[in-house]
């Protein structure tokens, strides 16, 4: 009965896909749950230590961080194996955290000072490392799953890298909604340990996996690159261009809705750890969410409806999510349509953007894609950042920032169409964009 529900879910998986893709999926709901737990206490410290107002300028501050960093790691890659490169960054971020940690536990510049300036560097730095985090941990390990796998084998066992993904996304929030019985030092803690086993794993990945390509040949593929080449294959090709363009917009307008939430919940929850439990209880919901969706709901649609439905619905159902926020300010309106349009995203649009890559060369995977997915978000999320410094109240925020991302995602709409039928046509075509 089991082995029906499965075979159900994710194909006739062979026993060695089973165990590699259970440990994958393992290391990525690890991850994810890491991610999750940090992402809570980097908005928590940061509204608490420098002040919600200086928010959308620690997005900018991180972009302009992550653009010589993102060279550095490009050179990196081309350098030295990708599991190598996971220790190093597993044991770098552990090492940082637990530094943290003790700065944190500080009388007169840790948590325990409750006076918000923007002259707190701490809260500053702590931002700008979790985010570097998230960029970089995160495409690395993709790259690892990637690089190991055919696409014949991917189509059958990246559904069940993705479930691991959205169980850690609901476990890390689940922790941090008991923040105030565990304290928020020891959470910092806790994503140490979470960490540490991700790197755990992925070496018994190494040792117990065999790789279903010549992942010898695809390392020499992008070193011959260069660290620029997914730079320049992003502005070269209109197809490729415009993957980035509806990111970057869908980004800019989850960015809008997402300040519009915190902003409110910091009036509405006074106590740092109440108001950290609250982001561990949004995350809780959305994952929930999500997680039913894409396990029930997201490859029902695309083989009844097929792409092009699943990428134009979603910014059409973002309308709706927009106006309903302008129309009712409540704290719970903005908090559900928030979920909605999280939920939807993370469940249900992510994998159909992913699939937009697979009529593409190794090199727009691994390098424009990494330019993407690491630069080009954050650029777009500074861009909502700067839409949000600019509504200065919340009366502002909630109908200038509404109505500036009603007019994005109108630009979104089209894009997004004309990216399902050029989707189609190089399918149709049996050709790849290189």
């Amino acid at each position: 009965m089991v082995r029906k529900v499965m075979s159900f879910l994710w194909g006739d998986l062979t026993t060695a896909e089973y165990k590699k893709f259970g440990i994958l999926a393992l290391v990525y709901m690890m991850i994810i749950g890491c991610y999750a737990l940090i992402d809570s206490l980097k908005y928590t410290l940061f509204l608490k230590m420098v002040g919600k107002v200086y928010l959308p300028y620690a997005k900018i501050v991180s972009l302009c961080l992550i653009f010589p960093m993102i060279l550095v790691y490009s050179k990196l890659v081309d350098m030295y194996s990708k599991e190598k490169l996971f220790y190093f960054f597993s044991a770098f971020y552990i090492a940082v955290f637990l530094l943290f940690n003790f700065l944190l536990s500080l009388p007169n510049i840790g948590i325990s000072n409750t006076d918000a300036s923007p002259l707190r560097i701490l809260g500053w730095a702590f931002f700008v490392i979790v985010e570097s985090y998230t960029s970089f941990v995160i495409s690395l390990f993709l790259s690892i799953v990637v690089s190991s796998t055919s696409m014949d084998s991917a189509k059958k066992g990246f559904a069940l890298v993705a479930a691991g993904a959205q169980l850690g996304a609901f476990l890390g929030p689940s922790v941090v909604a008991y923040a105030s019985y565990f304290g928020m030092l020891n959470l910092l803690k806790m994503a140490c340990g979470t960490i540490f086993v991700s790197a755990g794993l992925i070496k018994l990945f190494m040792n117990v996996c065999e790789p279903d390509i010549d992942t010898k040949h695809e390392a020499e593929t992008q070193k011959k690159a260069g660290i620029l080449e997914g730079l320049k294959l992003l502005l070269s090709q209109p197809y490729v261009f415009v993957i980035f363009l509806t990111t970057a917009l869908y980004s800019i307008v989850g960015t809008v809705i997402d300040y519009q939430l915190k902003y409110t919940a910091d009036g509405v929850f006074h106590n740092p750890e109440k108001l950290l439990e609250f982001f561990g209880f949004y995350g809780q919901c959305t994952n929930i969410v999500s997680f039913a969706f894409a396990l029930l709901g997201t490859s029902y649609l695309l083989r009844r409806l097929g792409l092009k439905f699943c990428l134009v619905i979603f910014p059409v159902l973002t309308m709706f999510i927009l106006s309903f926020i302008l129309v009712d300010q409540s704290f719970w309106a903005i908090f559900w349509g928030a979920l909605v349009f999280r939920a939807l995203s993370y469940g249900f649009n992510n994998p159909n953007r992913e699939m937009l890559y697979i009529p593409t060369s190794k090199a727009v995977k691994f390098k424009a894609k990494s330019w993407i997915d690491v630069f080009g978000i954050r650029l777009s999320k500074a861009t909502g950042s700067g839409f949000n410094a600019f509504f200065v109240s919340a009366n502002l925020l909630l109908v200038g920032g509404s109505a500036a991302a009603m007019v994005i995602t109108l630009m979104w709409i089209p894009l997004s169409v004309w990216l399902a039928n050029k989707n189609k046509q190089l399918i149709k075509e049996n050709k790849i964009i290189e």
